[in-house]
């Protein structure tokens, strides 16, 4: 599936948006598009190109992430992964992933730097996201389909338009 957003600034100013680690506050970046996992999730493991991973994932770069966890009544496991448009500005993006208190998986285009929306124009993000009935050895193969549906569903901007 994808997910877009834009938002154009028709203010009189210049809007800038950040997150609590662009204000100071240490791996905090969240912002943006986040999944928040069900509670089964608590504790599992995120996958990423480089292979399996725990929370020191948060705040490094990377084109997509996912997330490998069990559900409570069945023990079946599933797959989330999140790929970030190559078009998205700071691309790829900071992560803000947690597997404790919830699972949380967010691509945060404004995790340590802000983000100035000029007055006037429009700041566009897109997203593909892949659920699969899978365990964490799928990923690649996910990332690279969830890809693909990214670039055959890419709608045109208009003529000028930033994103």
């Amino acid at each position: 599936m994808t997910f877009e957003t834009q938002m154009t600034n028709v203010s009189e100013t210049d809007v800038v948006m950040g997150s609590p680690t662009s204000k100071g506050r240490e791996n905090a970046g969240y912002g943006g598009l986040l999944w928040r996992g069900p509670r089964s999730f608590t504790g599992s493991q995120f996958v990423t190109p480089e292979g399996l991973a725990g929370d020191e994932v948060r705040g490094r770069r990377m084109e997509w992430m996912g997330f490998a966890g069990r559900h409570d009544e069945t023990d079946a496991e599933s797959l989330v992964l999140m790929v970030d448009d190559s078009a998205n500005r700071n691309h790829p993006p900071q992560w803000f992933a947690r597997t404790e208190e919830f699972a949380r998986l967010n691509p945060a285009p404004f995790f340590s730097e802000e983000l100035t929306i000029e007055q006037g124009s429009t700041v566009r993000f897109r997203y593909g996201v892949g659920i699969a009935d899978a365990d964490a050895s799928a990923a690649p193969a996910l990332a690279e389909a969830v890809r693909e549906v990214l670039a055959r569903s890419d709608a045109p901007v208009a003529a000028g338009e930033p994103v």
